[in-house]
C-alpha cells in the first residue's frame, strides 16, 4: 500500500511493507548537464515504526531547506502547524 502526499511544493510517499513504513521523495533531476534530465527521482528518506514518525520525518525535512532564521518559539509554533495539517490529511497519533 501506499500513501500519496503533495506537502509543502513536494511529492512524497509512505509505502507501507509488511516490516516498515518507508517515507520516500519524489524530485526531477534539474541538473542541465545531466542526460537524465528531466527523469523522476525517489529519495528514500527513511523506515519507520508508525505512519506518525514517517509524517513528522517529512516535517523535518520540508524545513531542512530553509535558510531562515527562527527562535524556538517560531520554530515549534510552525511544527505545530504542519502536524495539523498533516493531521487533516491522515488520523494519525504522533
Amino acid at each position: 500500500m501506499k500513501i500519496e502526499i503533495n506537502y509543502a511544493g513536494n511529492k512524497y510517499a509512505i509505502n507501507i511493507t509488511d516490516q516498515s513504513y518507508d517515507l520516500v521523495k519524489y524530485g526531477t533531476v534539474t541538473d542541465k548537464k545531466s542526460k537524465n534530465l528531466g527523469n523522476e527521482t525517489e529519495t528514500n528518506l527513511g523506515y519507520f515504526t508508525s505512519v506518525g514518525t514517517a509524517l513528522n520525518a517529512l516535517i523535518r525535512n520540508a524545513f531542512a531547506g530553509s535558510d531562515e532564521v527562527l527562535t524556538i518559539k517560531e520554530y515549534a509554533t510552525r511544527i505545530e502547524n504542519a502536524v495539523q495539517e498533516l493531521k487533516s490529511f491522515v488520523d494519525v497519533k504522533m
